[in-house]
């Protein structure tokens, strides 16, 4: 059952209030337009008796609405009013809790419900209820449960059910058919005991009750040593201070089947622990706040079912810090698509200097356990995920280490989703003009299939080639050297057809300049000269470039750059002997084409 307390300015009730679950409750009947609550008892002008006071009441969504989702409820004795939340159909048990300044006085409360909608519908106050003296005896203890410490020690926990009691009373026995006897008197408002040098060999049964000036309460539950191995507590526990104010517990557990962990605390002066969180089975790491700066602090964890828990983990002790220092702020986690990475940002708000490094944690959606992805220094307020899977969610946190040497909390978390990514197409000239390998990579798991599309010149595209699944590349023969042929490639599923792949053509990658073509070359032994000439395929050129090696080498150089529309060249600064290699490609002020056919030429000595 979640509590949340709410504090509420300007509201003349406010309560004092205790609660429980029940299985279902009575619910109204009537038609109504809002959610409807009905008090039975206490209602004005009732009495009742210090202590806990049950409100019989019922409650019931608005005609056609989608259910209750709280009850919240309001009294004269606090300045505070508290929300109890419906869950699986079980309304809260609700008590009001009047203590003994209030005797011969009169006191009022006020009962509303809210549905999911947002919407409320309240009982009305109900005011004049007199308080009068209890002289009952005190409510039992309740959920006493035992945690075997040792072989030789026992922790016993109950519930504390009354605000009258004096004492409690523990009770053992030794045997099954023993007498059970009174070994210990503690304090009002115990919860819970350690029974110790017993010895392992016998079985001990154990009951608590409370009393005070008017008797005894009622016995809680019994619980036994019988079987009772305490179950395996949590191991590796850790507590790290986060500066002045926070410190952050983690642990391991291996315990199956819990409802989750138990967290206490105490000072390190003090002999008594005390809860400071109850929180789920899939967590295990809690952030303890609003502590005092330069003080040392002793922490232990429990896991529980709705029977048990385990025994209390090793003692964690840290010391705060003395100042705070700033998380990260705004964290912002953002998949790029053309980047195909995750971009994550966050500001800094500490002074200049005072961050040394950033450390930034990831984990996937479904997982409990953060880990660390990498670190930048203390001015760098970015930092890149490469490291990615398809189709997943991804959730990302960060936090500062200081010049003081310690770490801050840590920052909010956000989520990127990585999407199921398109190919990466790459075309590459087999034979010049005839033949282009085409090769993709495949970013899916469950593909049915690839389609390359492929497109003429200025034509639209159209399906070209089906390839099975896992199929990578193709080696595709055009039937024009002088058109330009475009290609995009595409995974399919057996339900979904994905997004296409980059567009790579034959005019060179993704250019849309077409190449030169025939070029040939001439030895001029009159003028000692090459002379080359080329065909000019394309109307959107700026330039042509010439570019000659040695046969034997492999480093091109720019010999010359020509003007648009050039089809001749004569180079006259070849040396006798040489063997060259020629190549010309297009240009325009965005792309290159692909380079011409290469022509090889030997010049006599």
């Amino acid at each position: 059952m979640k509590k949340i307390s709410i504090k509420l300015a300007g509201f003349v009730l406010a309560f004092a209030i205790v609660y429980g679950c029940v299985d279902s409750i009575t619910t109204p009947t009537t038609s109504t337009s809002v959610p409807n609550v009905v008090i039975e008892y206490p209602v004005t002008g009732d009495t009742i008796k210090t202590g806990r006071t049950l409100i019989e009441y019922s409650a019931i969504d608005k005609s056609g609405g989608d259910g209750l989702d709280y009850m919240q409820l309001y009294t004269s004795m606090a300045d505070s009013n508290e929300i109890f939340y419906i869950e699986d159909n079980e309304f809260p048990e609700l008590y009001l809790v009047v203590d003994s300044t209030y005797i011969g006085q009169t006191v009022g409360y006020q009962l509303s419900a809210f549905n999911l909608d947002g919407e409320s519908g309240s009982s009305g106050d109900m005011v004049n209820i007199y308080v009068k003296k209890n002289t009952d005896p005190p409510e039992a203890p309740t959920s006493l449960q035992l945690i075997k410490k040792s072989d030789n020690a026992v922790n016993l926990l109950w519930s504390d059910n009354s605000v009258r009691e004096t004492n409690y009373q523990v009770y053992r026995k030794d045997t099954p058919n023993g007498e059970y006897r009174p070994i210990k008197i503690l304090p009002a408002n115990t919860i819970s005991w350690d029974d110790t040098d017993l010895s392992e060999f016998i079985v001990y049964y154990y009951k608590v009750l409370a009393l005070n000036q008017y008797g005894n309460s009622n016995f809680s539950n019994e619980v036994s040593t019988e079987g009772s191995a305490g179950g395996t507590a949590p191991t590796n526990i850790q507590a790290q201070s986060l500066g002045a104010s926070y410190v952050l517990l983690s642990w391991s557990s291996s315990a199956a089947n819990i409802l989750g962990f138990k967290i206490q605390r105490k000072l390190d002066a003090d002999n008594t622990w005390s809860q400071i969180a109850v929180i789920p089975s899939d967590l295990n790491e809690y952030m303890d706040s609003d502590l005092i700066a330069s003080t040392k602090y002793n922490y232990r964890v429990a896991s529980y079912t709705g029977e048990s828990q385990s025994a209390w983990s090793a003692i964690a002790s840290v010391t705060t810090q003395e100042r705070d220092y700033f998380s990260p702020a705004n964290l912002k986690a953002t998949f790029s698509t053309s980047l195909k990475k995750v971009v994550i940002t966050w500001d800094n708000n500490n002074p200049s200097g005072e961050v040394n490094n950033t450390f930034v944690e990831r984990r996937l959606e479904g997982d409990n356990d953060y880990t660390g992805i990498g670190a930048v220094d203390g001015f760098t307020n970015s930092f890149t995920d490469s490291s990615l899977s398809n189709d997943r969610v991804y959730y990302y946190r960060a936090r500062f280490y200081t010049i003081g040497g310690y770490y801050t909390p840590y920052s909010n978390s956000d989520t990127a989703y990585v999407p199921v990514l398109p190919p990466d197409l790459t075309i590459t000239e087999f034979d010049f003009g005839k033949q282009y390998f085409l090769e993709w990579d495949y970013n899916v798991t469950d593909e049915a299939g690839f389609e390359l599309h492929r497109r003429q010149n200025s034509n639209d595209f159209a399906l070209y080639q089906i390839f099975d699944t896992n199929v990578s590349a193709f080696l595709d023969e055009v039937q024009d050297s002088t058109s330009i042929y475009y290609y995009k490639v595409r995974a399919y599923t057996q339900t979904t057809k994905l997004p296409f792949s980059n567009i790579v053509s034959t005019a060179g990658g993704t250019g849309n300049i077409i190449r030169p073509t025939d070029l040939d070359a001439a030895y001029d032994t009159l003028n000692q000269s090459v002379i080359l000439n080329w065909r000019d395929n394309s109307s959107n050129e700026l330039a042509f470039e010439l570019q000659r090696k040695l046969f034997d080498t492999s480093n091109w150089s720019l010999s010359e750059t020509l003007a648009a529309g050039t089809t001749t060249y004569t180079d006259d600064t070849v040396q006798r002997g040489n063997k060259y290699v020629y190549r010309v490609r297009a240009r325009n002020s965005t792309d290159y084409s692909s380079y011409s056919n290469e022509v090889i030429i030997q010049i006599p000595f």
